[in-house]
């Protein structure tokens, strides 16, 4: 141990400079890899998640506030989500699809309704990952927690929030399709 000490005391002041700059940019780019494969996916999925609740309360401030219906394709098309908007008897107001494989627009009206249903039971919301290895049930909701995802499939939340008028009326739902996992590519890469 002493040796190595008296050998490091010994030595020009250059080398111990580059041995510390060595070692820090090792450590920096530790971090940095770090910070992508490990961090980088459930940063991606919190943010698309608050972008989803960002576009609902936006599209539910279009429908209570009377605002052009219109408006609701250029929300949908600025988070890349699928959109459906049905009234409170049922009918479909507004139907965007956006998406390549959206789930909304590959169900059944009666599908539909039940993801409107399990909302109604839960509280008015319903939030669901889904994938293709696990397929969207309204009834079998798995409940989101980053980390969770599994990096090969990819995976896509329906979110579904009834909309009250000011009375506390149901004027109808909406209900979202947004991807979650574009990033696994990514991630896969720089692994």
């Amino acid at each position: 141990m002493k040796n190595i000490k008296s050998k490091f005391d010994n030595m020009a002041i250059k080398w111990k400079i580059f041995g510390y700059l060595l070692m820090f940019s090792i450590c920096l780019l530790f971090l940095l890899w770090m910070s992508q494969v490990v961090f980088l996916p459930s940063i991606y999925e919190k943010t698309r998640i608050n972008e989803m609740l960002s576009a609902s309360r936006q599209i539910e401030a279009i429908i209570t506030g009377d605002i052009d219906l219109n408006r609701i394709t250029d929300i949908a098309e600025e988070n890349e989500a699928c959109v459906i908007v049905i009234s409170a008897n049922g009918n479909v107001v507004i139907s965007t699809d956006v998406q390549r494989d959206c789930m909304l627009h590959k169900s059944t009206y009666s599908q539909l309704l039940d993801i409107i249903i399990y909302a109604k039971e839960n509280g008015g919301q319903l939030q669901g990952v889904y994938s293709s290895n696990n397929p969207f049930q309204p009834n079998k909701i798995i409940e989101y927690s980053a980390g969770r995802s599994n990096k090969d499939t990819p995976q896509s939340m329906i979110y579904c929030k009834q909309i009250n008028n000011s009375d506390g009326n149901v004027l109808g739902y909406i209900i979202l399709n947004v991807r979650l996992s574009p990033v696994g590519a990514t991630v896969t890469t720089i692994q």
